[in-house]
């Protein structure tokens, strides 16, 4: 299931196609205006858009999507930073798995909790996701001084983040979501290889829980 630690290969194929994708679109919107009405009509979380036109695609697109150069730039050295530790481990497929679902929980849960008028975008509840990830690396490499430290680590740099998280203009739901989202795609992960079974239940309680926050959301 994981690559070796040892001898991790540099390849980082899919944290710069990501890191690229997110800095292209953050270009064209900014040659737009960069206002919040372009970043809606390009993809923005914007609940009454996914309410009453049923644009459930919003809930993918936001991820790839950033208010200002800060909000990018804080976003893409975190995905960077955490990409490195991850995607030689798992490899681009994998780690890919882990960054789609978390960002999509993270806005499936800001869309069922957050406030209805609020515009949600940022990659900040995936890369919430991969931090979770390195967390439960330790439970996979039980007695590798390097993963253990790491791991103990994102736990603090995760609890910091989500002090902060309680600030004015940052989607805290998203975090959590993201979060969530991380813990159940690497439990999967874990038992790709070991029980179909527990692999396939977690895989089931992602799709429940997400159904069951955007049926929530729509009351």
């Amino acid at each position: 299931m994981f690559r070796n630690f040892r001898g991790i290969p540099s390849q980082l194929q899919a944290t710069f196609v990501l890191i690229c994708i997110n800095i292209i679109v953050f270009m064209v919107t900014t040659t737009k205006g960069g206002t919040a009405e372009v970043l809606v009509q390009y993809g923005a979380l914007f609940k009454p858009l996914v309410l009453f036109r049923h644009e459930y695609w919003r809930l993918f697109t936001a991820m790839f999507l950033h208010a200002d150069v800060m909000h990018l730039l804080v976003n893409m050295y975190s995905l960077f930073i955490v990409g490195s530790l991850l995607e030689p481990i798992f490899g681009k497929h994998r780690f890919l798995f882990i960054y789609m679902l978390s960002g999509l929980m993270g806005s499936v849960l800001s869309f069922a909790l957050g406030n209805i008028f609020s515009i949600s975008v940022g990659a900040s509840g995936a890369i919430f996701g991969l931090f979770m990830s390195v967390v439960l690396l330790h439970r996979f490499f039980p007695y590798h001084t390097g993963i253990r430290l790491q791991s103990q680590s994102f736990l603090s740099t995760i609890l910091i983040n989500l002090v902060f998280s309680f600030a004015p203009g940052i989607d805290m739901w998203a975090h959590i979501g993201g979060l969530l989202g991380g813990f159940l795609a690497t439990m999967t992960l874990k038992f790709q290889s070991r029980d179909r079974v527990k692999q396939g239940m977690i895989l089931l309680l992602y799709i429940i829980i997400v159904a069951t926050l955007i049926l929530f959301g729509r009351k």
